[in-house]
């Protein structure tokens, strides 16, 4: 019975001050507001908020303000920026009166104004505005008659005249039916909805007003008659007052009442029952019943009327009751300093929460309620949550509930209410922000006394109402209470230890503080929550210094014995819960604490701390514990800060206690849980971001801000209590908020999502050109832009006006975003550079409860691509692609014709060039053998002085013959684009001279008066000297070809300093060249006097040649008859940067060019005359050549001094070489089976002979093959054709090497590396590694030699010889032998120790071969190393690592 009756006042207590606990919010001009006076405001059919002002209509989405203005020039916008009134229909069409009481009619599909006209095209001008049930709008007024419109399909009205504007329409009345009725002066008709007229008591009465109640109709008339029409019956009946006054308005008083106002008798009450009138109790109070009366009716069907002395009357029609309501004028004058001085009503709002809402100017808002019968004010106050003006206009209220007023001068006015199910409490006055109103604890005695303690220090006592009974003003700073069984109030404050009071007359019984050296007193004066638990035991938990304190009476007092002291931060408990198990719960600040009381009083150590480990993910999540709660299931749940909401999970076989973690990152909306309560399948959790409802079953969570002001959102740790009716209290930084879960319903039905603007490139949509009929963005499900439209953004709105900045919302862009966005209270989105394509965006909303709506709403983009991508464009270029390539293929197929022939041409000249090529390289083989015989002859010595003659200009032709062959070879090379340069530092003079010498003979055969012009004595230039001299040349033979006998040719050489140029000219006295032909001078295969001998390349291959040197190559005709060649060189060497310069030749230790015989006459030479025959006779030569005649050309000249072995072909060669170990290989390079290179890369390869130098021999003279000779491995690369001297002197000077190698290894017992390879170096390091070890050993034999390096027998004694020059016997005799020197030198030994310790066994013939070796005994060898008698270029020297020899075994 208790219980309900504190239910009873807690519900009264709520209602009554439902209509004192709101805030107000104010949107004006600086919200983009087209002005702040608001003279009408509504909602339309879909949530938009409509204002009116004195400067266009205005559209808010809960975001934006879209604006609607006067602009000229445009029919379907505002014809008039001053709105009266607004007025929305069922259809979502909005109605704008404009202050000329002239009507349009905003359709929000086209996004468009429809004027309403006359047939003349005159604006209509009514006063009022009624919608039908059946949809249609009547307009009418006393002065302007009556029209009905009816709305047409495409979005016109069609319009009906009933009243014209002489008949003062009174009154439009829609009875139950659907008819409406009309009445004025000239009587009164009825229209049915088909639009069937029936007049009555027509020019018979003025009827005035009519009212309809329970199916009977009221008519009031000016002639004193009440008319009843029976809406069943269909007939009429008139009811005659007492007295004549005129009525001017009928009010519905009850079911059976009327309240009827006449114009001079006042208000009478007609009795339906009795069909009587009776004195309303209001004629008492006539002197307020005056003309100047206003009357206006509410949505629920009351009447208020008032006067402007502030009275206020109000009926509901219900219950005959009439409520006077007074507004004391000079009071609120007085309070809001205003002018004002007679009321003034301008609309009153029935609101769907019962309560009424009364806008006046001048006088701020009024709420009344109806329940209590209290009128509340609210006014401009300095606090900014207050009325925002007090000359309010106009009303509306939302379909959530919201009420919205327009305000003259301060905009659109949002009053703010909390919910029913939603109140705070305000201890203080005034509110400063964390400093008064701050609750930070909260406890309900058993008096069902709400005991709140705030942060400042104050403690206030209410009762069950939310009376406040007591007010403790002491500074105490109260932070923990409880009521023990004494029915003794705890509290525990921060900083002054524990207050005790007496709940009954709140007197304080004690004071409890912690007393230095006395471990009885409280272990702390910071206490931060006290806990009585199921045994009635009082504990303590502390923060400063920390610990747990056990409360203990006895007869001196209440004592603490003291726990969990002086560990920390573990020691810093603020929080305790006991559960159903009876265990205490304590957190700290490192960590959860665990502990069964009694075994705790026992036993002080026996408690279990839970800290978080990072390793584990089953651990807790943070340390620092706020709040420890356990729900009707018997689950423990732990609020921490910074790791949001942790589940206990206890221990069960085979596993350990663990906590399972809920963060933002699970949905939770903060990471501080600072208070938990639990009402039915929800844990109610509060944090510094407004309250959240967490969902036990599926752990879903959702947030809630239910205070208007965002600090009172942020809550306090530890501060809350659920009372014993069920009501949750909680303390905020802005006072206690009473939260009833039980009447908590959260919206559950959110609205869709409305597109609610596009931007295109910041242009709005309805200000975009389009070649279509536009619809509003809102209704538009497909849009088309161009590729230039490519950046927009989309905005849209839930239009829950609730709380819009907590509504929610995700999007996606089919075709460009992969997923959808994370939700997010953001209502708009971006795209820029959109490549051209079809997407569909999508977006859906949640309300401010977390609600999703799943109705997703679509917009489809279309952008066009530009026209040269466009379908008929790909359409256009496939045509022209189609067209081209037939176009293409008739030039291809005549090109192709003239390209064969071209071709074939083509190729003939590359045969003829490659035929030349190849001939030219078979020349030098011939050639070589002319060449050698011309030298052989030579060298017999005894021939005729003709011989020698026929045999020098068998010499000259073929060193022609050379160059021709070498000319062919370059053209070859020009053919191929390969022409390169070798720059040499040349004496031009003398480089010329030696090329003017060789014509000389020419000259004298066919008298020609031969001269070479040059003043110089030298001239320094950078040339290739090849190609010069290939340019010479041919120039000179031109000449002297065609310069007949007794001609003149003059070569010159000249410089020209200023130019840094370098003048060759030849000037002849020939037949010259015809200007006709002089522009073929340079072409190839041009001849342009026809000769056999003639190629036409010459003069082309000329140019080719200056040309690459940079130079310029130019014609003269010879005043005195015949040409002039003149050749221009660059002197300056910076002419050639990034040439390559040479400062000898290329290769030289290699490739040669092999010497001509330069005269005939020249001695017989002696071609080896350094090595003695005996030596070179040992010396085996093998030729490689597939040649016969080169073969015997060269067995012939070296047959004679040693052995000679022969190969065909380079296959058989391969083999021979490795079957007979040559010293020396002569390779052609050109040969079948395997050519030259590939020949020397196999022995190079082959371990065996891999040492054996090979010379190769070529008719290929170029730069790429030569450097393939050295990439085989050559030893020296000599070109054809060569001189068979030069061929014996390179060999010669190989054989020569070799001994001097094999002689200074015999002293030295070393190698030189620059002339072995790394495979010999490695064997030799190896074998001498062997000698090093075993030398000493007299035992060590030949094949104890072979055996250690792993060779084959035969192999190793090739290699060996082939390296060192000596057999592997006489290589161990050696190092012995250069090791015993080395001792004997030392003189530490005798020649007998000498002999022993280098591994000879018999002294004498140790003796016998030393002197073999050095030509002197060792005796004398070591007294003349005593005595300086040996030279010492003989010794061999002493060094680190000498290598030894041992004597084999015979």
């Amino acid at each position: 019975m208790k219980k309900a009756i504190s239910l009873l006042l807690l519900s009264l207590c709520l209602s009554v001050l439902h209509a004192r606990d709101i805030n107000f919010s104010q949107i004006s001009s600086k919200n983009g507001l087209s002005q702040n006076t608001v003279r009408a405001i509504a909602e339309d059919k879909n949530g938009f908020i409509w204002a009116g002002t004195l400067d266009g209509l205005n559209r808010y989405d809960g975001y934006n303000i879209r604006s609607y203005q006067l602009r000229t020039g445009d029919q379907h916008i505002l014809h008039d920026h001053r709105i009266r009134n607004l007025y929305a229909t069922r259809d979502g069409n909005l109605w704008v009166q404009t202050y000329q009481q002239e009507y349009s009619c905003y359709n929000p599909i086209s996004d468009q104004f429809v004027h309403i006209r006359d047939k003349n095209g005159k604006l209509l001008a009514h006063e009022n505005f009624y919608e039908s049930s059946g949809g249609d709008v009547w307009l009418w007024g006393k002065g302007t008659g009556t029209i009905r419109l009816h709305k047409k399909e495409d979005g016109n009205f069609d319009q009906q005249s009933y009243l014209q504007a002489e008949d003062a329409c009174n009154f439009l009345l829609e009875d139950s039916s659907g008819k409406i009725w009309i009445g004025g002066k000239n009587g009164l008709k009825s229209i049915s909805e088909q639009g069937e007229v029936k007049e009555f008591y027509t020019y018979e009465y003025y009827f005035t007003h009519a009212i309809e109640v329970e199916g009977m109709i009221y008519f009031s008339t000016m002639e004193s008659e009440l008319l009843i029409y029976d809406m069943k019956r269909g007939i009429f009946e008139e009811v005659t007052p007492a007295f004549n006054d005129a009525m001017t308005h009928l009010f519905r008083l009850s079911s059976h009442e009327l309240l009827v106002f006449f114009d001079s008798k006042g208000v009478w009450i007609y009795d339906i029952s009795y069909g009587t009138f009776h004195q309303s109790g209001l004629n008492c109070e006539k002197e307020h019943l005056t003309s100047d009366v206003e009357i206006i009716y509410d949505k629920k069907k009351g009447v208020w009327f008032y006067s402007k002395s502030g009275r206020l009357w109000y009926c509901n029609g219900e219950d005959s009751r009439i409520r006077r309501i007074n507004i004391d004028l000079n009071k609120d004058l007085a309070m809001m300093g205003t002018g004002q001085t007679a009321l003034s009503i301008d609309a009153v709002l029935a609101g769907s929460d019962g309560l009424y809402w009364i806008v006046t100017y001048g006088f701020g808002l009024f709420c009344y309620n109806p329940v209590d019968e209290t009128l509340v004010n609210y006014t401009n106050q300095p606090d900014p949550s207050s009325l925002a003006s007090n000359y309010l206009l106009s009303i509306t209220e939302d379909r959530l509930g919201n009420i919205w007023i327009g305000s003259e001068y301060a905009g659109i006015i949002r009053v703010v209410k909390s919910p029913e199910y939603v109140h705070v409490v305000h201890p203080e006055a005034g509110t400063i922000i964390g400093k008064t109103n701050n609750v930070r604890s909260i406890y309900e005695d058993s008096k069902e006394n709400i005991w709140v303690g705030l942060k400042n220090g104050e403690l206030y006592v209410y009762d069950s109402a939310m009376n406040l009974k007591k007010h403790i003003d002491w500074v105490i700073n109260p932070y923990a209470l409880v009521e023990d069984n004494q029915r003794r109030m705890w509290v525990g404050t921060k900083g002054y230890g524990i207050y005790l009071f007496d709940i009954e007359n709140y007197n304080e019984l004690a004071h409890l503080t912690h007393k230095k050296n006395k471990p009885e007193s409280l272990c702390s004066d910071a206490v931060f929550h006290i806990l009585k638990d199921n045994k009635n035991r009082i504990w303590v938990a502390s923060f400063e210094n920390g610990g747990i304190g056990l409360a203990q009476e006895t007869k001196e007092g209440i004592t603490f014995k003291n726990f969990i002291t002086g560990k920390g931060n573990k020691s810093m408990i603020r929080y305790l819960y006991q559960d159903n198990k009876e265990r205490i719960w304590g957190g700290t600040s490192d960590g959860l604490v665990r502990f069964n009381p009694g075994e705790l009083i026992r036993n002080p150590d026996a408690y279990v701390f839970y800290n978080m480990d990072l390793t584990s993910p089953y651990s807790l999540s943070s340390n620092d514990i706020k709040t420890i709660y356990q729900d009707t299931n018997g689950d423990i749940w732990i609020g921490t800060a910074g790791g949001g909401l942790d589940k206990y999970i206890e221990a069960r076989e085979g596993t350990s206690d663990q906590f399972l973690s809920f963060t933002i990152g699970e949905g939770m909306p903060d990471n501080y849980v600072l208070g938990i309560l639990e009402h039915g399948d929800y844990l109610w959790l509060s944090s510094e971001n407004g309250l959240s409802r967490f969902c036990k079953n599926d752990y879903s969570v959702i947030s809630y801000q239910f205070a208007q002001k965002a600090y009172a959102n942020i809550f306090n740790e530890g501060a809350r209590f659920k009372c014993k009716n069920g009501i949750m209290l909680w303390g905020t930084l802005d006072g206690l908020m009473i939260f009833d879960p039980e009447k908590f319903e959260p919206n559950t039905n959110p609205f869709p999502v409305l597109v609610t603007s596009l931007q295109i490139d910041g242009v709005d949509w309805n200000e975009v050109e389009s070649s279509v009929e536009k619809k509003s963005i809102t209704y538009t499900e497909e849009i088309q832009l161009t590729y230039e439209q490519n950046v927009f953004t989309v905005e849209f709105a839930t239009l829950d006006l609730q709380n819009p900045e907590q509504n929610q919302y995700t999007y996606i862009l089919e075709n460009y975003d992969k997923s959808w966005s994370i939700p997010a209270s953001l209502n708009t989105v971006t795209y820029k550079n959109l490549p051209p394509g079809k997407y569909t965006f999508k977006v859906k909303g949640a309300n401010s409860y977390g609600i999703w709506n799943d109705e997703v709403t679509s917009l489809k983009i279309t952008i066009t691509p530009p026209f040269w991508k466009s379908n008929m464009a790909y359409t256009v270029y496939v045509s022209l692609f189609i067209f081209i390539l037939f176009v293409f293929y008739r030039l291809i197929a005549k090109f192709n014709r003239l390209n064969n022939a071209v071709e074939i041409e083509k190729q003939l000249t590359n045969h003829k060039l490659r035929f030349f090529t190849n001939i030219s390289h078979e020349f030098r083989t011939p050639l070589t053998l002319i060449q050698g015989a011309v030298e052989r002859l030579n060298e017999l010595g005894d021939l005729p002085v003709p011989a020698y003659k026929q045999l020098s200009v068998l010499n000259r032709n073929s060193m022609n013959l050379r160059r021709l062959i070498d000319q062919l070879l370059e053209f070859r090379k020009l053919q191929n684009d390969v022409l390169k340069l070798d720059l040499e530092e040349i004496d031009m003079v003398s480089f010329t001279q030696d090329i003017y010498g060789g014509f000389q003979e020419i000259a004298v055969q066919k008298n020609i008066n031969y001269q070479f012009d040059c003043s110089m004595e030298s001239l320094i230039l950078f040339i290739d000297r090849k190609k010069i001299d290939k340019v010479l040349y041919n120039l000179l033979s031109n000449a002297f070809k065609f310069t007949p006998k007794g001609g003149c040719i003059i070569l010159s050489l000249a410089e020209d300093e200023k130019r840094r140029k370098c003048i060759l000219s030849v000037k002849d006295s020939g037949i010259g060249i015809p200007k006709e032909k002089q522009h073929l001078l340079f072409s190839r295969f041009s001849q342009i006097h026809f000769s056999k001998s003639g190629t036409g390349v010459g003069l082309s291959l000329v140019k080719e040649f200056v040309d690459v040197h940079k130079g310029k190559i130019y014609f003269e005709d010879n005043p005195s008859g015949g040409a002039i060649f003149k050749v221009e060189l660059s002197t300056s060497k910076e002419t050639y940067v990034g040439e390559n310069f040479v400062t000898v030749r290329p290769h030289m230790d290699i490739i040669e060019d092999s010497p001509v015989v330069k005269s005939v006459q020249v001695e017989q030479e002696k071609v080896f005359p350094s090595v003695e025959s005996n030596i070179l006779a040992e010396y085996r030569l093998l030729v490689i050549d597939d040649n016969d005649d080169i073969r015997d050309f060269l067995m012939d000249g070296f047959s004679g001094s040693m052995i000679v072995d022969t190969a065909a072909d380079g296959k058989e060669g391969l083999q021979k070489a490795i079957d007979t170990n040559p010293d020396i290989i002569i390779c052609d390079v050109m040969m079948p089976e395997m050519n030259g290179f590939e020949v020397t890369r196999q022995l190079k390869k082959d371990f065996q002979t891999c040492h054996i130098p090979i010379i190769l021999l070529t008719a290929h003279s170029s730069l790429e093959h030569e450097l393939e000779g050295i990439d085989s491995g050559a030893d020296a690369y000599i070109t054809k054709p060569f001189s068979l001297k030069y061929v014996q002197k390179r060999v010669m000077k190989l054989v020569e090497q070799r001994e001097l190698l094999k002689k200074l290894f015999s002293k030295e017992f070393t190698i030189d590396e620059r002339v072995t390879n790394t495979t010999d170096k490695e064997f030799f390091d190896k074998i001498e590694k062997i000698l090093d070890d075993n030398y000493e050993d007299s035992t060590f034999t030949i094949d104890r030699f072979i055996e250690l390096s792993g060779i084959r027998r035969t192999i190793f004694f090739k290699k060996v010889k082939g390296i060192t020059g000596f057999s592997p016997n006489e290589l161990i005799k050696m190092k012995r032998l250069n090791k015993a020197a080395v001792l004997l030198r030392q003189g530490e030994f005798t020649v007998s120790e000498v002999s022993y310790k280098v591994g000879f066994e018999d002294p004498f013939y140790f003796s016998k071969c030393f002197k073999e070796h050095f030509g002197v005994a060792p005796s004398v060898y070591q007294r003349g190393v005593d005595g300086d008698a040996v030279p010492e270029e003989e010794l061999p020297e002493e060094k680190s690592g000498e290598q030894e020899e041992n004597r084999p075994e015979n």
